[in-house]
């Protein structure tokens, strides 16, 4: 399970209470260690594309970094913000969070 997942205001039907949801999170939140990286690249992230997911931001507190993976465009390659580089996303276009600031 994700640690965390968003779904935006027009597609709220889907939350049926507020630990189930019915259909695919436009953003899925996961925490990348060392022992569930592997897991979450390859099956996991097969898994959400297929699904529908839109959007995957995975935290790695190891390398102090957030790779965000765009799902919905097709890419295959995330991208990497780390330091001083603002997060963005596609989902939530209006959304910026200074990666550095997490990790003080």
């Amino acid at each position: 399970r994700p640690q965390l997942v968003v779904v935006l205001r027009e597609r709220r039907a889907l939350l049926q209470s507020p630990t189930c949801v019915w259909g695919p999170p436009d953003i899925l939140l996961e925490v990348l260690t060392t022992v569930t990286a592997r897991r979450i690249r390859c099956s996991k992230l097969r898994w959400y594309r297929l699904n529908g997911v839109r959007e995957v931001w995975m935290l790695d507190v190891r390398h102090k970094r957030f790779e965000v993976l765009d799902l919905h465009a097709g890419t295959s390659l995330p991208h990497i913000y780390s330091g001083r580089t603002s997060l963005r996303s596609t989902v939530l276009p209006s959304f910026c969070l200074q990666v550095g600031r997490l990790f003080r």
